[in-house]
């Protein structure tokens, strides 16, 4: 199906996906074509109309060049031609503008409202195309027309229906079409009073009025008198600043131009878009504040706010911003019409909203939780959204753990079509988490779109209106001279000036007291200087308010009364009178989650101010006391123990937190909790444990080179130990983490392997044997080794009756597939990868069943079965999306590049052959960057650009040196020798050839994709004279690719074709028009192409 959207910015999708024309006059044509559908349009006017400054035979040429162009673009694109003109036949494309139009015209003012996302080609323009432009300033004023009567049709509706969110929505897309209609803004203002929320209408009213008078010169009578009325006195006085504030707090002052930027996309979340903001700023600069004042405003216009925080105490805990936010904000209402499984799915991490009282359990694999309930989230957020706009809001982002990055970067590419809004709030100086995170700040959103205010301090007069609104509210006076040492001191930033004012408040000698320091408002920050200051707020505690300030900090979150009863060990009615005392101190605060700090640089302060020898106690305390409750995590309680210097129960816990994480696939996490159970291991055989896990964690995480140190300690103990079998599972792991890296030669790792294997038999372990067979079988295809390939495959097939786990015998299956489709018969790979995808669907290991999807796209690919083979590509890209383990994203991008570089959609296959998130790694993944490398080589060589694959080749095979991936070596010469024919420099032709040569002695014929060294093989011999030896040679080669791989053959059987031009043109119009026809069956554009510039040979 073809889609042209010309409503908005114009866009081209050919089944789903997006499609790029080659010039903007194309584009017009098209455009034009399609708005006259059906109806004959003469050549002479299409030729006037885009090329008028043309004489007319060029324009003519030129409309034909435009429409050949189109044409490959859009094979379905077949107008009809005649000597009068061309007629485009009603079906070909469907277009938005036109289903605007008949949706207008039939009454349906909704879907018409619907399908009017902005002007008719907004933003696009012919230069010197006069006639062009106003055609289509015609068109727009047209469409603008129909568009203002539909929206106020359905404004209309929603007023006779008492939906005011429908009405102001409407109002918003018509005032963009004229923002003075009087009544629009009546209706719009009117709608937000009717909803109760009349601090904004009065807002939006003083909004619309100064637009009158800045515009116009006065605000229309009518309108005036008729919305003056809606208001009181009282409420026309309260200012955006106020809301949500009262006696107690400081103002909301500043940060006008910060509020418009998140009003503006608040504005577009409310028409139906999402949006990701990120608000930054150093520590007290007052991004809480800010986020809270928005979603105080957000709640007031009817949003839905769900408020999370992350805690620098609970980065190694899966989802708990995400858990915090909904945890207290979910109500049963909200859950009422959610399908059941996303309920139960929600409820396995919030069981006090989603009680399971029917017995019935969750059909779901424990392994498989994590990533169902990203789902689950995406399902809730978008079913809320239905009813009212959201707002998910993170505090302190910069802390987030791997999987609520991952949650929120999932989010923002599922819900960018509906009104939500993530709001992250973070401090980048302090961002140390793991990679996701750090991409995160990098890119924060999949699609592109985010937008991120930066919070700077507080301008001069902005600083002093804040401490004046607060010595008025406290009744304090303030001197001109006491605001100048102040704003001196801590600049402009709104928390730590409250702060100096409210210990000015008890103590007026503070600032004195702090001139003595020469403290400096742009050297301000928590380590010293601000510490100290703020440990003047714990000065003059008692006993127990120390005690609960302790608690509170070494907790790091919120902490519960009864939960802080249990801690401390106060009683009640202590606890209640030391509570009145720090809350009336504004220490901490009692917020639905429990006692919390009024902020967090306070806690940090008062973690340090309470001593080590405290904190290590109270983490002990509240260790013990969450582990008889049951209620805290593994991880919690590992990282509470370990900094009670309780080793052995830091040691359990850590070890159970990384089992926990790993089976959510949150391997950042897993690893980190290994490293703390590794430094808390007690004895040899923990840290053994401990090493076995890590090491095949960090090799599965493809970071060779901390892996192989592992197996390292690992096989010194083992010879220590005597543990043979333990030391050939740990060599064999070592051995490929070197290789990986391109430390030793792949020849030697087959050698080494095969002996493995050999004695790996003795142990009567039809696993082990496996384990080291699966290597054996991907050494010996990296360097061509075929009858070794072949005969672990026949190995792998004969174990599967012996071993006893399904996953095992799916693996064994996944590496026969590959080799057979590559060295035997395709359709026998894709007959034991379709065995692979049956038997997979009762494993709950999503590492595996990427595995399969990956084996099985390559059988199709190699049997020219694009589309499936693009389809299992998509499952499992969004399986490794939603697990995120780089280890699956390596083999899959390169699949998937591979397609698509047959496909012909080179920017795709660049884009994963150059992701940053992917080959771009510490880990020093040689052999991965040198497959990428290649693949990208081959990707130019098809684009046409020859000078950067001659370039890539060359950078390939001085990469090649050590890991000598055979297939990589042959394709790059083959790569330089077309190269070098092309340049016409036969003696570097023939040097390639000769090294050619070398790399085919000793090796099976014609292993792997070898059809650009062949091409290049038989050009040459060509050149030379000798016609009949290249056409034996690519006779030899076609045979020998028949039903093992259709591109290799496909490629060669064009290479032959142009070698039986001197000999046989209409051989070579055949060969060529076969090729050009299976091309086309299959949706291989390169294929296509190349037969057709055979074709014009000819």
């Amino acid at each position: 199906m073809v889609l042209l959207r010309a409503l908005g910015d114009v866009a081209l999708y050919i089944d789903g996906t997006l499609v790029r024309l080659a010039t903007r006059k194309q584009t017009a044509l098209l455009v034009f074509l399609a708005a006259h559908v059906g109806k004959l349009v003469r050549r002479e006017h299409l030729a006037s109309l885009l090329w008028p400054d043309s004489p007319p035979d060029r324009g003519r040429r030129s409309l034909n060049q435009a429409l050949y162009s189109i044409r490959k673009r859009i094979p379905t694109f077949l107008p009809h031609v005649d000597n009068d003109g061309l007629r485009l036949p009603v079906g070909i494309i469907q277009a938005d503008f036109l289903e605007f139009q008949r949706a207008y015209a039939e009454h349906r003012f909704d879907t018409a409202a619907e399908l009017y996302r902005g002007d008719f080609l907004e933003g696009f323009s012919i230069p010197n195309a006069r006639e062009f432009e106003e055609w289509q300033e015609e068109e727009r004023r047209s469409r603008q027309q129909e568009a203002f009567q539909a929206f106020a049709q359905v404004m209309q509706d929603a007023e006779r229906a008492g939906h005011w969110y429908n009405v102001e929505k409407a109002a918003l897309r018509l005032l963009k079409i004229d923002p003075f209609s009087e009544q629009v803004h009546q209706s719009r203002i009117q709608a937000i009073a009717a909803s109760g929320n009349w601090i904004r209408a009065n807002h939006v009213w003083h909004q619309t009025s100064e637009m009158y008078r800045r515009e116009l010169g006065q605000v229309p009578t009518k309108l005036k008198k008729t919305l003056t009325s809606l208001f009181s006195a009282s409420l026309s006085s309260v200012s955006l600043a106020d809301v949500g504030h009262d006696a107690l707090s400081a103002r909301f002052v500043g940060r006008e131009a910060s509020f418009r930027v998140i009003r503006n996309e608040w504005e577009k979340v409310k028409a139906g878009k999402g949006a990701l903001v990120i608000i930054s700023g150093e520590a007290g600069i007052g991004k809480t504040r800010f986020c809270n004042q928005f979603l105080r405003l957000a709640a007031v216009q009817g949003a839905k706010c769900f408020d999370g925080k992350c805690y620098a105490t609970e980065r190694q805990i899966p989802y708990s911003a995400i858990v915090d936010a909904l945890g207290e904000s979910v109500s049963l209402s909200d859950l009422a019409s959610l399908p059941e499984q996303w309920k139960r799915l929600l409820g396995m991490y919030l069981p006090q909203f989603v009680p399971e009282t029917d017995g019935v359990g969750i059909e779901i694999e424990y392994e498989n939780i994590g990533r169902a309930f990203i789902e689950a989230v995406v399902q809730f957020v978008r079913h809320i959204a239905v009813q009212q706009p959201v707002v998910l809001f993170i505090d302190d982002f910069q802390w987030s753990d791997e999987s609520t990055v991952a949650l929120v970067h999932h989010l923002g590419s599922r819900l960018h079509d509906v009104p939500v809004m993530l709001l992250v709030a973070l401090r980048k100086e302090e961002v140390s988490g793991g990679p996701a995170l750090r991409r995160f700040i990098s890119e924060p959103s999949p699609t592109g779109g985010y937008r991120e205010i930066v919070l700077s301090e507080l301008m001069d007069v902005e600083a002093r209106e804040l401490i004046e609104d607060f010595a008025r509210r406290q009744q304090i006076e303030i001197s001109e001279t006491l605001q100048n040492r102040l704003l001196n001191r801590v600049g402009g930033r709104p928390f730590f000036i409250i702060e100096y004012l409210r210990a000015y408040k008890r103590n007026p000698s503070v600032l004195e007291l702090r001139e003595k320091t020469d403290l400096r408002g742009s050297a301000l920050s928590l380590p010293e200087s601000i510490e100290s200051y703020l440990a003047l707020r714990f000065s003059g505690l008692g006993d127990i308010e120390v005690q609960i300030v302790g608690t509170i900090s070494v907790l790091g979150r919120a902490a519960p009364l009864d939960l802080l009863h249990r801690v401390s060990g106060v009683e009640d009615t202590e606890i209640m009178n030391a509570l009145a005392n720090l809350v009336e101190r504004g220490i901490v605060s009692d917020t639905p989650e429990g006692l919390a700090f009024t902020h967090d640089l306070l806690r940090e302060a008062a973690y340090r101010w309470i001593g080590g020898p405290r904190r290590r106690v109270l983490h002990g305390r509240v260790a013990e006391t969450l582990e008889k409750s049951a209620a805290a995590p593994p991880g919690t309680l590992a990282l509470h123990y370990e900094l009670a210097g309780n080793r052995p129960k830091a040691f359990t816990y850590a070890l159970a937190a990384a089992s926990a994480s790993e089976r959510v696939h949150s391997v950042i996490e897993a690893e980190s909790f290994l490293r703390m159970a590794l430094a808390n291991a007690g004895s040899d055989s923990a840290r053994l444990e401990v090493h076995h896990r890590l090491a095949h964690l960090l090799y599965r995480s493809r970071r060779y080179g901390e892996a192989e140190e592992h197996f390292s300690k690992l096989e010194e103990r083992y010879r220590v130990d005597r543990d043979r079998q333990g030391l050939l599972i740990a060599e064999v792991n070592r051995i490929g983490a070197a290789v990986r890296q391109g430390m030793l030669p792949a020849e030697e790792w087959v050698q080494r392997l095969q002996h493995s294997a050999i004695d790996a038999e003795q142990f009567g372990d039809p696993t082990i044997t496996c384990t080291i067979l699966r290597q054996l079988g991907v050494a010996a295809h990296s360097v061509g080794r075929q009858s070794v390939a072949l005969s672990v495959a026949g190995k792998l097939l004969e174990y599967g009756n012996q071993l006893t786990q399904t996953r095992e015998v799916v693996r064994n299956l996944c590496i026969a597939a590959n080799i057979l489709g590559m060295y035997d018969s395709v359709s026998i790979g894709l007959e034991t990868s379709s065995r692979a995808f049956e038997l997979v669907q009762s494993v709950t290991d999503p590492e595996v069943r990427l595995g399969v999807l990956r084996c099985r796209a390559n059988n199709r690919y190699q049997a020219g079965l694009l589309q499936l083979a693009q389809d299992d590509c998509k499952t499992a890209a969004e399986i490794v999306q939603r697990i995120g383990t780089y280890s699956s994203w390596v083999d899959l991008w390169i699949t998937g590049a591979v397609i698509n570089v047959e496909s012909g959609s080179y920017t795709e296959a660049e884009a994963l052959l150059t992701d940053p998130a992917v080959f771009t790694y510490t880990g020093r993944a040689t052999h991965d960057h040198l497959i990428a490398n290649a693949n990208l080589m081959v990707l130019e060589f098809e684009r046409g650009d020859l000078d950067r694959a001659r370039a890539l080749a060359e950078r390939i095979l001085d990469w090649n040196r050590t890991v000598s991936v055979w297939w990589c070596n042959i394709t790059a010469w083959g790569v330089l020798g077309h190269y070098a024919l092309v340049r016409g420099d036969f003696a570097e032709a023939n040097r390639c050839r000769r090294e050619l040569m070398l790399l085919y002695e000793g090796r099976d014929f014609l292993v792997l994709d070898v059809s650009y060294a062949e091409g290049f093989l038989a050009r040459l011999t060509t050149i030379d004279g000798d016609a009949d030896k290249a056409l034996e040679r690519l006779d030899r080669a076609i045979a020998a690719y028949e039903g093992r791989d259709v591109f290799c053959r496909s490629r060669l059987q064009l290479e032959r074709a142009r070698v039986l031009l001197e000999l046989d043109v209409a051989e070579t119009r055949l060969q060529a028009e076969e090729v050009k026809a299976f091309g086309e069956r299959i949706g291989a554009r390169p294929l296509v192409r190349k037969a057709e510039d055979v074709l014009a040979l000819t």
